[in-house]
């Protein structure tokens, strides 16, 4: 999943698409209020796209998935294209 930097298709970003279909799966489950995604620093991903899926209890939080992009420069070190 990687991330395009045309913000006129954002509606079509598979990072944001990505987010959404977890979202839906959640809702379906009836766990969609419980679904928590906060931000990461991972350095393998893009600063600002990158985040924990986390499923909250209370004033629990369980970290159940992660979602990112991969940083630019990994992506160019493995010669990947942004679109790949």
């Amino acid at each position: 999943m990687f991330y395009q930097k045309n913000i006129k298709n954002w509606d079509s970003d598979p990072l944001l698409m990505s987010k959404d279909m977890v979202r839906t799966i959640c809702k379906q489950l009836g766990l969609d209020q419980e679904i928590v995604f906060e931000k990461t620093e991972n350095i393998n991903f893009h600063p600002k796209k990158q985040a924990t899926i986390q499923y909250q209890i209370s004033s629990n939080k369980y970290q159940v998935g992660f979602i990112g992009s991969l940083h630019p420069l990994i992506l160019k070190n493995y010669k990947i294209s942004e679109n790949a």
